[in-house]
């Protein structure tokens, strides 16, 4: 009789979401009143009550924020019912909606990672213009690299470690003016999860970090428009219903090359960029929902006087499938992503290396006795790096294929939150020209992420994981990112790996947040690009260096979220050493930035103006540099004077370092409304106290000793913005 009961249950599944904007709310509480059984969203505001007796219930869905709704529904007996439902919000502090959802939040979160809404850095000072992969520099464990770069270093990995993800749109590049800003406008993003290290078995591909960013929905209900100048770019962000579903579109261009010859004709300025991002999304069905994402940029400079041509672009499509099928959540994702960049100097040099990435990905949510994630994906990379430097060519091309399948549960035995997992990934490139360059991999990745809750509040954590990543960067700077050239592995280089251990513990007070993580990473396998070692005659025995190195120390992040003085605080502190085939021991790597320092301050002063305040300490860059020098003769020929010159000395790597680096920033912001428009006037001042922090030295040889000269990052810059809603 009890089999006859369990085999016969029912279940009611489906979305929530905000009736306004139509973004998923997650963590909603929801549940039958009759027999007081029920469950939570999930991050995409999916939920499943399952195991329900054939009858009629009231269902209700409650959260912090929005009015609480109550319908009537009839069970019938082996019904997977389907129920979307839209939440109106309801006049209550923002505060408490946001101590609500992150107390869920925090029990699901995986080790090493920070789920965010981009609000959080509204008011934040910002370099000209209002930057998503900016704004994680500040966060535990994130180095930046340089101030005119937004690329950064996670946990002592190389820039090279990082991936972004967004709408499942893989971007390898996603930069403009060689790395100062990225292809994201920060209002076109709803909110983003950023894990620096110990990431579960759904994410990989990367050794160091990941960053999954959603683009918002758009309106549901009406039209919205937003306009704003800056100091360097103009943006234009509209939003709303179309046909059966709600898009949006952000477009952005700088206008100095169209301003300039304004004031003075005779005046032409080289360079300009421009980027959109789009979405469009439909519900189908009450079980069928669809996503179409676009993402395009591109960057131009062109010197006429000096023919010098340089073009770059990042091109990103994603068409997301989300079905709900017998209560269980399937998101398939169809993308294409390529980066590609084109360098021309006169008739003497050209570089042309076009990177595309195609594939498909299915992601099964199955909800149980205990959850757990299936997944497969295939990638398809198809890349060419064709040289033509003083005469001498080089053309290298493949399109490797990737197979990729993985299992991820997550589970809970009292305070014990358990998420093991598995990863597996199958590598094959056949090229028929160069049949040399034939390689295959295998590859398990296992992944293990530990919680236990000492309070509902208070955690402590483990993670671990193996990692690896077969496209490699070939690139002649790590600051002017946007140059970046990008290579699969092939036969003779492996794919490069790395081992991630990671502990620490949470804290979740009212008032915002406390964590603390002990790393320690292991490079067994890593390959650099030297452009010195590189020999364009032997490119497949020194295009890498092949070495091996750790990363290990701690970071901690103290947030204040509400009240008057809101802010928060990162320490980092580490140590990054490794070897390489032309090293005879171990030694600092480029990386190696023991002490890190930052805080953000934001408060509202007289007006209502906003105030942002945010401060910067890091130990100084290390180098590799002139150690010293001597003077050596060649011996007299005769007839000939003895001639005489100097040879230098060269540092051990990366030992010698620059001076501390720090900078202190400011940013006043103040909102407005006429009539039915709505504004924000924000004025940005970065580096307010000159420092001036070093970038790199130089020798002069015109004079005798030789005089260091140094390049220094950037002065005090002021900027402004001006935007407006309606």
């Amino acid at each position: 009789m009890l089999l006859f009961l369990i085999l016969n249950l029912a279940s009611v599944s489906g979305y929530v979401r905000d009736s306004k904007t139509n973004e998923a709310l997650p963590y909603v509480m929801v549940y039958l009143k009759e027999i007081n059984k029920g469950s939570f969203t999930d991050d995409k505001g999916f939920y499943v009550i399952s195991r329900i007796p054939e009858g009629k219930y009231t269902i209700c869905f409650k959260i912090v924020g929005y009015k609480e709704k109550c319908e009537k529904i009839e069970i019938k007996k082996n019904e997977s019912k389907i129920m979307n439902v839209f939440l109106e919000q309801s006049e209550i502090e923002v505060e408490k909606i946001i101590i609500y959802a992150r107390k869920k939040e925090f029990e699901e979160e995986a080790v090493s990672s920070l789920k965010m809404e981009t609000g959080t850095f509204k008011f934040a000072p910002k370099f000209l213009e209002g930057d998503l992969l900016r704004t994680i520099s500040t966060l535990p464990g994130v180095i930046q690299v340089a101030d005119i770069s937004g690329r950064v270093s996670v946990r002592g990995g190389s820039p090279q470690e990082n991936l972004t993800l967004i709408d499942g749109i893989p971007l390898y590049n996603p930069y403009h003016m060689g790395g100062i800003f990225s292809v994201f406008d920060l209002n076109a993003i709803s909110k983003y999860e950023f894990f620096r290290g110990a990431y579960p078995a759904e994410y990989g591909g990367v050794l160091s970090s990941l960053l999954y960013a959603e683009i918002k929905s758009g309106n549901k209900e009406k039209i919205k428009n937003e306009i704003s100048v800056g100091a360097i770019s103009a943006h234009f962000l509209t939003e709303g219903p179309l046909l059966k579903g709600n898009f949006l579109v952000s477009v952005r261009r700088t206008y100095f090359d169209k301003f300039l010859p304004l004031i003075n004709k005779d005046y032409e300025f080289p360079y300009h960029f421009w980027d959109i991002l789009s979405s469009y999304q439909i519900t189908v069905s009450p079980s069928y929902r669809i996503k179409i994402s676009y993402v395009i940029s591109r960057d131009l400079f062109y010197d006429k006087e000096n023919n010098i041509f340089l073009k770059w672009g990042n091109d990103g499509f994603s068409f997301r499938n989300f079905l709900i099928h017998k209560n269980n959540l399937h998101e398939f994702v169809f993308f294409v992503s390529s980066f590609w960049s084109l360098f021309k100097l006169d008739d003497w040099i050209k570089l042309w290396n076009p990177v595309s990435i195609s594939g498909f990905r299915w992601k099964g949510n199955f909800k149980g006795s205990f959850d757990k994630i299936l997944g497969i994906e295939y990638y398809h990379y198809d890349g060419k790096f064709d040289n033509d430097i003083l005469g001498i060519k080089q053309l290298d091309k493949g399109s490797p294929h990737q197979f990729i399948s993985f299992i991820d549960f997550n589970f809970k035995i009292k305070n014990l939150r358990i998420r093991p997992g598995l990863r597996f990934s199958y590598f094959y490139l056949r090229i028929k020209e160069r049949p040399d360059r034939n390689t295959e991999n295998f590859r398990i990745e296992p992944r293990l992420n530990l919680k236990y809750f000492l309070k509902e509040n208070l955690a402590l954590k483990f993670g671990w994981g193996i990692y690896n990543q077969h496209l490699v960067s070939t690139a002649f700077s790590e600051i002017f990112s946007s140059f970046y050239y990008w290579l699969t592995v092939f036969d003779g280089w492996k794919p490069m790996n790395a081992y991630h251990y990671v502990t620490g513990i949470s804290y979740l007070p009212d008032w915002g947040r406390f964590d603390f993580e002990i790393f320690y990473k292991k490079y067994n396998y890593i390959l650099d690009y030297e452009f010195e070692n590189y020999d364009p005659l032997n490119p497949d025995e020194t295009l890498f260096l092949k070495g091996k190195g750790e990363s290990y120390g701690f970071d901690t992040f103290l947030e204040k979220t509400f009240g008057k003085l809101r802010g928060n605080l990162t320490l980092t502190v580490l140590k990054v050493i490794g070897k390489f085939d032309n090293d005879n021991a171990y030694h600092p790597l480029r990386w190696d930035k023991t002490f890190n320092f930052s805080f953000n301050v934001f408060y509202k002063i007289f007006w209502g103006i906003e105030t942002g305040l945010r401060f910067v300490y890091t130990t100084g860059d290390p180098y590799t540099g002139v150690a010293g020098r001597y003077r050596f003769f060649y011996p007299p020929i005769p007839g000939h004077y003895s001639e005489e010159n100097w040879e230098e000395i060269e540092s051990s790597p990366y030992s010698l370092r620059f001076p501390p680096y720090h900078r202190l920033d400011v940013s006043f912001a103040k909102t407005f409304r006429i009539k039915n428009v709505k504004g924000e006037f924000s004025l940005n001042i970065i580096n307010i106290y000159n420092r001036k922090n070093v970038l790199m030295y130089y020798y002069d040889y015109d004079t005798e000793p030789p005089q260091r000269k140094t390049i220094y990052q950037l002065p005090i810059v002021p900027s402004f913005e001006i935007r407006i809603r309606f």
